[in-house]
């Protein structure tokens, strides 16, 4: 998913794996907080997250 920054990447991508997923969810998580408004976006998408699925957080080493 392509986009600017704060476009509705995730919300859009989150709702599709949602819609179409028929097994467990991997949410790769690339975000690095560098600075106090990147970590309250980062907790504000861990908190929208469902707790089922599993996350990995890896911002460069993929």
């Amino acid at each position: 998913v392509l986009g600017g920054v704060r476009s509705g990447k995730s919300a859009f991508a989150e709702g599709r794996t949602a819609a179409l997923s028929q097994g467990p969810i991997l949410y790769v998580a690339t975000g690095v907080a560098v600075d106090d408004e990147m970590k309250e976006r980062i907790q504000r998408h861990q908190a929208s997250r469902p707790q089922e699925w599993s996350t990995l957080e890896e911002p460069v080493d993929l």
